[in-house]
């Protein structure tokens, strides 16, 4: 995974890429700003922020314009009032440390639903290894890979000397 780079966009810059339905998403967070990760930066855990349309980094209690020109990939996930799951993932064109353009890259959803299926068939999945792992069965084979193992070991050490 590795490390990343914080941004905060304004929600109102958002507003221009989306269709009505997904901005009511954001903005149904109750936030000003959008908050999402990105690692089209330096990925040294800084935070950057873009306000009146141009890209700051913040450095301690200062902002600090950024005059850099890049393509900015940044992305999070927002949680609606329904408790659907709602990837968002944003690109932004900077010239010169000014935002041209912002483009939504794309929109996933995963509704609750899915998700709770998704989390019993992984309950399901640990529970079963668990019972095959409590069979006589599998102890016996444990029990002498274990043996085989500390054997081996002990028998390239004598080797070795």
């Amino acid at each position: 995974m590795g490390m990343f780079d914080d941004i905060r966009v304004p929600v109102t810059l958002l507003k221009t890429c989306l269709k009505p339905k997904q901005f009511e998403v954001i903005k149904g967070t109750g936030k000003k700003f959008f908050f999402a990760q990105t690692k089209s930066f330096d990925s040294v855990m800084d935070t950057y922020l873009i306000k009146w349309k141009r890209l700051y980094k913040q450095d301690g209690e200062n902002e600090v314009f950024e005059k850099r020109t890049n393509i900015v990939k940044f992305y999070n996930q927002v949680v609606d009032k329904n408790h659907n799951k709602h990837w968002f993932e944003f690109s932004v064109n900077i010239q010169q440390g000014k935002v041209e353009k912002v483009y939504l890259v794309s929109h996933k959803i995963e509704t609750k639903e899915e998700y709770q299926k998704k989390r019993r068939e992984t309950i399901k999945t640990i529970n079963d290894e668990a019972k095959r792992r409590a069979t006589v069965k599998y102890k016996v084979f444990d029990f002498f890979a274990r043996l085989f193992e500390r054997a081996g070991a002990y028998l390239r050490l004598k080797t070795r000397s």
